[in-house]
């Protein structure tokens, strides 16, 4: 913690935001290292992902379980968007993500260059999607049919 506000308080002193950086004169605790032992991760076996995804299709975020398994962040899931596919290509571009703070929800671009990055799609998982999207379309197409069947109009 102290090697963080220090390193906080120096930037603030080369910016002439402090006159001094007080974690310069702290007096720091050495520590003994403590080897821990390194834990295996739980991960699910190749069967279980198997059952998991037999019992998901047909499932209208079924294309999301698989983007999740293909190793996508939460946030950066959360964040896509359609435009985000080029599905000739087979590329999905990571530029956002979208995550719950304070009971609200906040887009915004990855914290640093690292997570924003292009990744491959295999055939399937284009196919997956491509589904989905017409799935999506569908939907909504239906949704709006309903909604005009009700007799709600817009206001223009």
């Amino acid at each position: 913690m102290i090697a963080t506000t220090g390193q906080v308080l120096a930037d603030a002193k080369a910016e002439g935001i402090v006159s001094r950086n007080v974690a310069e004169s702290v007096n720091r605790v050495s520590v003994p290292h403590v080897s821990v032992p390194h834990k295996d991760a739980d991960t699910c076996t190749e069967a279980e992902v198997s059952t998991f995804l037999g019992a998901i299709e047909g499932h209208r975020l079924a294309h999301a379980w698989e983007l999740a398994l293909s190793g996508l962040r939460r946030g950066e899931l959360a964040g896509l968007r359609w435009l985000d596919f080029d599905f000739d290509a087979k590329m999905l571009a990571i530029a956002n993500k979208r995550v719950a703070a304070r009971g609200r929800t906040v887009e915004n671009d990855p914290k640093s260059a690292a997570p924003r990055r292009m990744l491959p799609l295999q055939e399937w998982l284009v196919n997956v999607l491509r589904s989905a999207k017409a799935q999506q379309a569908a939907r909504t197409l239906g949704a709006r049919g309903e909604y005009w069947r009700m007799g709600v109009r817009s206001q223009q």
